[in-house]
């Protein structure tokens, strides 16, 4: 069995941990909105210093310039990580793959406990894609370049199919009525005016029970908007960058362009 040690800090790559950061902090600020659920219009904590009139301009801006941005970069940096992790194992002789597969599957886990609290999660959905991405390891780096980008512009031919054939969205709504199902099961029926309410009333035990529906009205919402095959087409064209050793090469060339 191998060892998983982890990475010293001269084989770091300094430039990626900060594009990282950059990403997390990009979805903790894109996490927000979600972050005040069960605020409503008429909660205690609006005043006038929310800048009400605002609400739509900035939900534009917010829309165009910060959500399904930083999770591309996140996703970018998630393939370029695990090509990374392979690279590195290979190097050293070890089996790679068993490493990343392990901790792949402690990402599953740490996800699904995380989903009681937050039903937003991205690590359980990233663990999931990751094993997914594996297999791809062993084509060309064209070949998933040319795959990547036919994901990462699916959605488009997908949300003109969802409008013409709408059972093209079944799996959403059957992840959905699956969510409803299990609310009802654990509590009843639960009427959406006071669901807020309820949530900031009930108990932590109620308040995890009630995040095991989460689970499906994430993923069917993830089948929506069509998020998978954009993750994983931004895990394929991080894949190739680490690849290839982009980083170093484009290192290279800045040194040589400032020694001229």
């Amino acid at each position: 069995m191998t060892s998983s040690k982890p990475v010293l800090s001269n084989e770091r790559e300094v430039f990626m941990d900060i594009l990282r950061g950059f990403a997390i902090f990009g979805i903790l600020i894109a996490n927000l909105t979600a972050g005040g659920l069960g605020w409503g219009p008429n909660s205690e904590v609006e005043s006038q210093f929310l800048l009400p009139h605002l609400d739509k301009q900035l939900d534009f801006v917010y829309t165009i310039f910060i959500e399904g941005k930083f999770y591309s970069i996140f996703s970018l940096l998630f393939g370029w990580g695990i090509s990374l992790q392979i690279k590195r194992g290979e190097t050293s002789g070890n089996q790679s793959i068993g490493i990343v597969k392990r901790r792949l599957m402690f990402m599953l886990l740490l996800g699904a406990v995380h989903m009681l609290i937050w039903p937003g999660d991205i690590v359980l959905f990233y663990a999931i894609l990751g094993f997914f991405l594996l297999p791809f390891r062993r084509f060309s780096n064209k070949t998933l370049v040319i795959t990547g980008m036919v994901l990462i512009l699916s959605p488009i031919i997908l949300y003109a199919a969802k409008i013409v054939w709408p059972w093209v969205n079944i799996p959403a709504d059957i992840l959905r009525s699956a969510g409803q199902y299990t609310d009802q099961y654990f509590f009843g029926p639960i009427n959406e005016d006071d669901a807020d309410a309820w949530v900031h009333s009930t108990s932590w035990w109620d308040f995890f029970l009630y995040n095991i529906s989460g689970f499906f009205y994430r993923f069917g919402y993830l089948f929506f908007v069509s998020r998978i095959p954009k993750v994983l087409g931004m895990f394929l064209l991080g894949y190739v960058l680490g690849r290839s050793d982009f980083l170093k090469i484009f290192i290279r060339i800045k040194r040589s362009f400032i020694g001229l």
